[in-house]
């Protein structure tokens, strides 16, 4: 495994208790600390000169007295040290894989923000969510109506459904990189670091790396006897169980970790109809890891894992008014929307909809329709709208292997299957009006190989490959029911079914050169191709049924160049120019054939600069990073009127020319005293479209003075709108304090507020797709005996009870929908840990 280290340069030497998230520091030294993942229970340190680099292994329980020996501190002193410091609060040393090498977070020329387990847990995080918050310029939600991670970072995102669709920012777990939205919303289950970096990643990452990338990294066997159990319990009717065990196989060759979850709650929606709860969580999961270490120079990980998802499906609130649509109640009349109605043709759904645009009562308070009153494939009742189904298998290989003259071969292997039936109601009443359905079943294997060895003190580099295939069949029935306005009595029913294969590979290299102590130049290019078959059944419409079939293939060379540069042994500056690359597609939620594509590639240019510094004896962190991007053919979705759809619309992709975004990230931190710890960030985001026409058929996103440029095809000037997902102004406040007790156990306080400015979901910047700004407080209180064996906590989150709207969605004339963050959350936690 290669621990990267800069040539004379000056490194922190660390001893951390895991559990508590304590941390002591000693002075700093031309040394490095870290956990290496071959060994058992050890730390290795590396003694680093300009000269000669060797490696030790050494026991924990006499780690701090080497290090004090080699700093020239006697080991009395430094044992005193480590019982004088129960309880002290201290800035970590970070080692990140941002660079598919192991380095300090403080001097990887790259922007991100990286987040421990025992940060995780502080947080008493549910999913990626509620990590992403604490990242600057980083929005992490739901999908409207789906369990799917609907990420972006610097104003890129993509935030529909599709199954053929490729995420704008890959989620990357344990190497493997998913490809699909769907499944991405990942549960903290057995983390051990999460890194989410900013930008385009266009030469060592993933799969169409565009906006960035969610590196996530689980616990891995240690290869002794141990474990740790969390039980959590809280309103709502939570109650989650979280479970690992640790032993060894065979002594010194073969060791295995066997983690299970168990996540169930009741749900935070109240169904007014019949008193039920909705929104619940039902999911049981089990990963076992077998970690093999035959000699010193290989070792081999296989993962198994398999995941049941069986929970509600996330409602929606319909946020209808008059000036939305056909269902609004008096609908503009525009003679040039697609849909249009003379005014008040249709009245506003009752309880929900009304003039001026107030909404009536708590939007956690759900009208969920009968689902035994929907159309099925079957007949009525045999479309249930409350459950997303998920069934999950993955098997993944991890091999390493490290050759005498010091380079590393790295193998990454994987397969993973998914089965999914999402059912949705998208209206949110209690008549079925739309609901529809989804089975979508996708396969996905790769293969990458790395390797990367220091060819000198001064030189070293990365080369690899990477493939991918991926299958996906798919499925969709539409229940238009019988209390549609247009399809009453009996209601209506509709199907589309379709498949694609897609084969991506790849070749890149990174490699850097250090000029002097201070002075580095790196430089990476990657070159990807990918092909795309695709089929598709669309929605049966008068003139247009039948299927289509197609295929088309993409590539392009990415690269990344820059120079870094260390200022002082504090001081770490650097700035790079990237390139990322995002392969054209097909849309499979088209309606009509001509809807489907393909459509375009989209590309990335990125600078940036960035400064990395650890000021005042390590006790005052300060990293700042101000980037511009440049995006040529945005990808974007858009919901618009078709009036050759039996549902009166279609979800359409169009590339939107040109955009540009800027900002400024600051990520810092200060230790106020062996007590108390505070984190914080600060983003701004400045994001406007350059050129992009659009069908605007949504009257309240179409401002007086908007230009049509195509009569024909009714396409107007959009460059007025805003892009999606990117608020202007986020930021995150962190502090811990805690209290020794004269027993040797502690008391903890963690506090957390978190600010989002609004921003809109949909790219038509419909009113109901707006993202409220908002600022949640969250916070806990633990108690950790004097062994570390056990901990109780209490925790809360939003805590003001804050209601927000997360996402939404203006469904072209016809009607507009929210979701909603959840409400106040509260309960405690009991954790063990022999």
């Amino acid at each position: 495994m290669n621990h990267a280290t800069r040539g004379g340069s000056v490194a922190t030497v660390q001893h951390s208790w895991v559990r508590s998230g304590l941390y002591v520091n000693i002075p700093r030294q031309r040394a490095h600390a870290w956990h290496d993942s071959r060994t058992t229970g050890e730390k290795m340190l590396v003694i680093e000169s300009t000269v000669q680099r060797r490696r030790v292994g050494l026991p924990n329980c006499v780690m701090l007295a080497l290090a004090a020996l080699t700093t020239g501190v006697s080991a009395p002193f430094a044992a005193a040290a480590e019982d004088s410091v129960r309880g002290a609060l201290k800035i970590e040393e970070v080692v990140v894989q941002a660079r598919r090498v192991e380095e300090s977070l403080q001097s990887a020329p790259v922007a991100v923000t990286a987040f421990n387990a025992t940060e995780i847990d502080r947080m008493f995080a549910q999913d990626l969510r509620d990590v992403g918050a604490y990242s600057p310029n980083v929005t992490i939600q739901a999908v409207p109506g789906f369990r799917a991670a609907s990420v972006a970072i610097r104003g890129v995102s993509q935030g529909d459904i599709p199954s053929s669709f490729d995420p704008a920012v890959a989620i990357v777990v344990d190497g493997f990189v998913y490809g699909h939205a769907q499944t991405s919303l990942l549960d903290m289950f057995d983390i051990e670091q999460i890194e989410i970096l900013r930008g385009p990643q266009g030469t060592l990452f993933g799969k169409n790396t565009i906006g960035g990338v969610v590196n996530v990294r689980s616990k891995r066997p240690t290869g002794e006897l141990g474990g740790e159990v969390a039980l959590r319990a809280g309103n709502h009717g939570r109650f989650d169980v979280r479970a690992a065990l640790d032993f060894p196989i065979l002594e010194d060759l073969l060791a295995a970790r066997i983690s299970v979850l168990g996540n169930n709650s009741d749900g935070d929606f109240d169904n007014q109809l019949n008193g039920d709860d909705a929104n619940g969580d039902d999911v049981q999961a089990v990963r076992g890891k077998f970690l093999l270490t035959p000699n010193d120079r290989l070792e081999a990980l296989l993962t198994v894992e398999y995941e049941k998802d069986r929970s509600d499906t996330p409602p929606v609130i319909n946020t209808t008014i008059a000036s939305d649509g056909v269902y609004g109640g008096d609908l503009f009349f525009d003679p040039n929307a697609a849909l249009s109605l003379p005014p008040g043709t249709l009245p506003a759904y009752p309880g929900r909809g009304v003039p001026g645009g107030q909404r009536l009562g708590d939007p956690h308070d759900i009208n969920l329709v009968d689902s035994s009153t929907h159309l099925g494939p079957n007949g009525p009742g045999t479309m249930p709208t409350n459950s997303h189904d998920f069934d999950i298998w993955g098997t993944y290989l991890n091999a390493e292997y490290s050759f005498e003259n010091g380079g590393t071969l790295t193998s990454i292997t994987g397969y993973r299957s998914v089965d999914s039936k999402l059912y949705n109601d998208y209206l949110g009443e209690p008549v079925p009006i739309y609901a529809t359905t989804r089975a979508v079943d996708r396969d996905t294997w790769s293969q990458e190989v790395r390797y990367n060895t220091d060819v000198s003190e001064n030189f070293r580099y990365v080369v690899g490959g990477y493939y991918q295939h991926n299958k996906l069949d798919y499925y969709n029935y539409t229940s238009l029911g019988p209390a549609h306005p247009f399809f009453a009595p009996t209601g209506l029913f509709l199907s589309a079914d379709g498949s694609q294969e897609t084969d991506a590979w790849a070749l890149f290299g990174e490699a850097s050169y250090q000029f002097s102590d201070q002075l580095r130049f790196f430089a990476g290019i990657r070159y990807t191709e990918e092909e795309k078959d695709f089929d598709l059944r669309p929605l049966e419409v008068a003139g247009e049924v039948g299927s289509t079939s197609d295929s088309n293939s993409w590539d392009d060379i990415t690269y990344r160049v820059g120079v870094d540069y260390q200022v002082t042994d504090d001081i770490f500056a650097y700035l790079s120019f990237s390139t990322g690359f995002k392969s054209g597609g097909y849309n499979e939620q088209a309606s009509t054939l001509t809807a489907i594509g393909p459509f375009d590639e989209e590309t990335a240019d990125s600078w940036e600069i960035g400064i990395k510094s650890d000021l005042f004896d390590q006790r005052v962190r300060f990293n700042l990073a101000v980037f511009h991007v440049k995006y040529d053919d945005l990808q974007l979705d858009s919901v618009v009127a078709e009036p050759n759809s039996p549902v009166g619309q279609e979800s359409r992709v169009t590339n939107a020319g040109e955009s540009k975004v800027w900002g400024v990230e600051v990520e810092g931190a200060a230790s106020i005293t062996d007590q108390l710890l505070i984190q914080a960030t600060l983003g701004y985001l400045h994001s406007e479209y350059d050129s992009y026409n659009c069908a605007l058929g949504n009257p309240d996103a179409r401002p007086p003075s908007s230009q049509l440029v195509d009569p024909v095809l009714n396409l107007y000037d959009c460059t007025f709108l805003d892009p999606k997902r990117a608020p202007k102004w986020t930021g995150s406040v962190r502090a811990d304090y805690v209290w020794p007790l004269v027993s040797g156990s502690l008391i903890g306080a963690n506090v957390g507020v978190i600010y989002s400015d609004d921003y809109y979901n949909d790219t038509l910047n419909s009113s109901a797709g707006q993202g409220d700004d908002r600022t949640l407080l969250n916070a806990s209180l633990r108690y950790t005996s004097a062994d570390d064996v056990w901990e109780v906590s209490l925790f809360g989150q939003n805590l003001t009870d804050k209601e927000y709207r997360t996402t939404g969605l203006g469904v072209a004339n016809l009607w507009s929908f929210s979701t909603y963050g959840p409400p106040r959350t509260y309960g405690v936690e009991v954790s063990f840990r022999p």
